[in-house]
């Protein structure tokens, strides 16, 4: 059913400009016969199993790209020979998305990823290299032959990210010596396995949201890329490898199992999954061996391997005949993240002068610690020479992630910095004594988040306050004064 339903295929999609999908020859798509096993997450910085199933990779805070459906019609999986790069393509939410999610930033830094595949070589032998880009120019590339270039075998550390074209990390399974990728207990056998990798603390890639950093309602510009390569020849054993399929729209929708994105459920684990493409991306491309569009080549490998079994029509965009009557034409991919590039460490900047009370004070905002989407405590923003008052300044932060502003506050001195809506702390008294410019107020903003979720700004936002205070004798119509402004991104 599954065959004939390739064979039949649908109606042609255009990929790419004036690119027309090729139906993948069936004898490429082979079911999953073998029991699909996890087999756990391997620290590639450090070379070492972290124990316990999936153990440290679950743990990371966000899932920002998750295509782990599988096809209700069944599992799958594609095979293709060594000469030939499959790329895939995705998208992750920018903080310009319609829609976007609380957390999306401009980059992301992915601090873990987990793939799927068959092979039938032993453990030890199985050779698969992938690679990620910022973008490859969409999802078919435009209608371009596409030949990913090479990084060595260690991930890039990050923050560091290429220009489009250009490979953000790329990872030779083969050459890690220290690694043995799991295969089959016996050559020529099918074996089949969930894989996934971590970083060390600091250590990872960058890839940017949308593929280049902002939401442009565009396939070209508005995906990454992450490409397969298989360089165990299909042909030795007469048992095929390859990637598994994956997607299922229908089991939770665009994005599903991402950030805060509802999820489907897992035709092999019976465990929520997620959907990272759409059915409108319902194709990928494939480069064989550098050769352009539309052609087979019978390149031989360094070993002498002749490159056979090409994709039927060589360098080319390919799908599955069109979902839901043939799975989805994409491939297994999990990427986590614990944030942005920035190492997370906030980075508070100043900005917006503050004004000068009726004792010629000029308040000053600062911060110290950690700011967390997640920590009880631990981030305390301060203020000082705030004007004092015998009864003691009254006083309030206000903070937003709108953005920065300078609107004048009445008729003073001071300026509105933060961007409305906003929201405030309690009221505060800061003490001092009148006619100086002694008053200082904090207050633990981490703190004020747990105890007041509905305030909290979600990790990867970029937050501006402000401290608002009493200032009876100011010149001006308010009455009241502000102090200058501080911005930090929020940390996970």
């Amino acid at each position: 059913m599954f065959r004939s339903t390739l064979i039949a295929a649908g109606v042609a999609v255009l990929c790419g400009t004036g690119l027309a999908q090729q139906t993948l020859d069936p004898a490429k798509i082979h079911p999953v016969r073998a029991p699909v096993k996890d087999a756990g997450v391997f620290n590639w910085s450090t070379k070492q199993w972290v124990s316990g199933p999936k153990a440290g990779f679950q743990s990371t805070t966000y899932t920002v790209f998750r295509n782990d459906c599988t096809w209700t019609g069944g599992s799958f999986f594609y095979a293709p020979e060594h000469c030939e790069d499959v790329i895939d393509s995705g998208r992750i939410p920018a903080p310009s998305t319609p829609g976007a999610p609380l957390g999306a930033t401009v980059e992301v830094q992915v601090t873990g990823f987990e793939f799927a595949y068959c092979t039938g070589y032993a453990t030890g032998s199985v050779d698969i290299k992938l690679g990620f880009y910022n973008s490859l120019g969409g999802e078919c590339a435009g209608g371009s032959a596409v030949r990913p270039p090479r990084l060595g075998g260690q991930a890039a550390p990050f923050p560091p990210f290429g220009p489009i074209g250009t490979a953000t990390a790329y990872f030779d399974f083969g050459a890690a010596s220290a690694f043995p990728l799991p295969g089959s207990t016996l050559n020529g056998k099918q074996g089949c396995w969930t894989m996934g990798f971590t970083f060390a603390a600091n250590r990872g890639f960058c890839l940017q949201s949308e593929g280049n950093g902002v939401w442009d309602n565009s396939a070209t510009t508005d995906q990454f890329s992450w490409s397969f390569r298989h360089e165990n020849p299909n042909t030795t054993f007469g048992l095929a490898g390859g990637p598994l399929i994956a997607g299922e729209p229908s089991s939770g929708g665009y994005g599903a199992g991402t950030y805060n994105i509802p999820a489907g459920s897992n035709g092999l684990f019976g465990s929520p999954c997620g959907t990272g493409l759409g059915a409108d991306s319902d194709n990928f491309w494939v480069n064989v061996d550098g050769s352009a569009v539309g052609v087979q080549n019978t390149i031989v490998n360094s070993t002498g391997v002749l490159c056979k079994g090409a994709a039927s029509a060589g360098t080319n965009c390919y799908f599955f005949g069109g979902w839901p009557g043939g799975p989805l034409a994409s491939f297994w991919m999990v990427l986590k993240s614990n944030g942005n590039c920035s190492f997370c460490a906030n980075l508070p900047v100043h900005y917006c002068p503050g004004g000068i009370t009726a004792s010629g004070c000029n308040a000053k905002i600062s911060a110290i610690g950690s700011s967390s989407a997640t920590a009880a405590t631990g981030f305390a923003l301060t203020a000082h020479d705030v004007q004092g008052s015998n009864s003691g300044t009254a006083g309030l932060f206000f903070f937003a992630s709108n953005g920065r502003q300078a609107q004048q506050w009445g008729n003073g001195t001071s300026f509105q910095c933060v961007t409305p809506p906003v929201f405030r702390s309690q009221v505060l008294n800061g003490g001092g004594s009148s006619g100086n410019c002694d008053a200082s107020m904090a207050i633990d903003l981490n703190a004020r988040w747990t105890a007041k979720p509905f305030q909290a700004q979600g990790a990867g936002s970029t937050v501006q306050a402000q401290l608002w205070f009493r200032d009876p004798q100011n010149t001006s119509n308010q009455t009241t004064s502000l102090s200058n402004a501080i911005e930090w991104v929020v940390c996970p």
